[in-house]
């Protein structure tokens, strides 16, 4: 079991108080107990949850979604909804806040157990992928080569600081847009993919290319070499590609 301490956000007083015993039985911290949206954000902000409990209907009236929602944005913490309704509006309109997961009430100690604990190892894992993702653009922005990544479709998914400078373009110009509108390495055939990607993607191994021309508007001709590679998830799924550059030389268009 996973230790955490959980802020209580239930409007019933009857039902908190057995939630809360279900939690300590169950070993978990209870930071506070609290049956309004302005207690829940004053609780959360002093006791710093680790997870948050929240009922869709609160004592003031006010929409446990919403005051879900609004804990959420304030603080990186993995909220559960409590409700006795589980009918497809109710929860349509709860997935809008992208919550962890619901406890039905009555509230069965198993239950609860296995909900919490699956918010807690999915909230982890979500904060260990963002974390490598940092780690990864750090350094992708620090290499001196230019690297673009893009789906199966070609279109642009990340830019490094690199690939900005060769292709004089921003990541706010590119990202979403197809790779053969920033980077126009076949001018005989402006709306393909440059040939090592094209290539990367069809035989699932990396492609390489020196001195390929790279036609700029109002620029100079330049030579690059390309390295280009498929992305392959965890299920073998070729999932996008990476796009290596390397200025090899300069010359005039004349």
């Amino acid at each position: 079991m996973t230790w955490a301490n959980i802020l209580v956000v239930e409007g019933e007083s009857i039902a908190a108080q057995d939630l809360q015993e279900h939690l300590v039985a169950l070993g978990y911290g209870v930071s506070a107990v609290v049956s309004t949206a302005e207690a829940a954000l004053k609780a959360e902000l002093s006791s710093r949850p680790d997870l948050v409990l929240v009922a869709m209907r609160l004592a003031d009236g006010s929409d446990g979604i919403e005051t879900g929602q609004a804990l959420r944005e304030r603080i990186d913490v993995p909220i559960v909804y409590l409700t006795a309704y589980a009918d497809a509006a109710t929860l349509e309109h709860a997935q809008k806040t992208q919550p962890y997961g619901y406890i039905i009430k009555p509230f069965q100690k198993r239950d609860v157990h296995v909900v919490i604990e699956m918010a807690l190892y999915r909230h982890r894992v979500e904060h260990q992928l963002r974390d490598r993702e940092r780690w990864l653009s750090a350094v992708l922005k620090c290499v001196g080569e230019g690297v673009i990544a893009t789906d199966t479709r070609g279109t642009v998914r990340f830019l490094n600081d690199a690939a900005e400078s060769l292709l004089g373009r921003t990541s706010a110009e590119t990202i979403d847009h197809p790779l053969s509108e920033i980077y126009p390495a076949r001018p005989s055939a402006p709306a393909a993919l440059p040939e090592t990607v094209a290539q990367a993607l069809q035989r699932r191994a990396t492609v390489r290319r020196t001195k390929a021309p790279l036609a700029l508007p109002n620029a100079p001709l330049l030579l690059v070499n390309e390295c280009a590679a498929p992305i392959i998830d965890e299920r073998g799924m070729t999932v996008g590609a990476i796009l290596v550059l390397q200025l090899a030389e300069a010359t005039d268009q004349e």
